[in-house]
């Protein structure tokens, strides 16, 4: 079975009511791709009862990202009139695209989404003490505002996707990979 294929076939045994596990060990032999991908294909299902039980967590998160776009747009645009109006929205739509794409995947509970706002934030991490000798105040506030979002996002991450740990799998005692069900 191809990637789409497996995907499309998780999807329907997701629909149909069976268990994580029970879709694992159903695909496990079935399929040509590695158990390490296969478990985390269906570890990234979204869950129906967790994704309603934590559901003002991830509005709130959306809510949140919404406002980033909002600053990180105001922002763009200032910025830009520096070079031309043109320009000016060009930066705005750039900068505010980001967050409201990552709000779109918070919104649809897709784990990749978690993941890349975790990955950009972690990279965006060391840019955010430039400016420290000029003005700590400022940077200790955005860099405490960055360390905020990222820890939220990681806590309504784990609490949409149990399964995984921050960065990958957990895994039993034995090795196999555990599923919440």
């Amino acid at each position: 079975m191809k990637k789409k294929e497996l995907h499309k076939e998780i999807k329907i045994l997701s629909k149909q009511g069976l268990t994580k596990t029970a879709i694992f060990e159903q695909l496990k032999s079935h399929s040509s791709i590695k158990e390490r991908k296969l478990a985390t294909m269906v570890a990234a299902i979204p869950d129906k009862i967790l994704c309603q039980l934590h559901s003002g967590k991830n509005n709130a998160l959306i809510t949140l990202m919404f406002i980033q776009a909002l600053v990180g747009g105001l922002a763009g645009y200032f910025i830009g009139l520096e070079i031309s109006e043109s320009s000016a929205i060009t930066f705005a739509a750039f900068i505010a695209g980001i967050p409201l794409l990552l709000a779109f995947g918070f919104y649809r509970h897709n784990y990749q989404a978690f993941q890349i706002y975790i990955f950009l934030t972690l990279l965006g991490l060391s840019n955010s003490f430039k400016g420290f000798d000029e003005d700590p105040a400022s940077t200790l506030i955005g860099l405490s505002i960055n360390i905020g979002m990222l820890v939220y996002v990681v806590y309504v991450k784990s609490k949409l996707f149990p399964e995984f740990a921050f960065w990958g799998l957990k895994k039993g005692q034995e090795g196999e990979y555990q599923f919440s069900n």
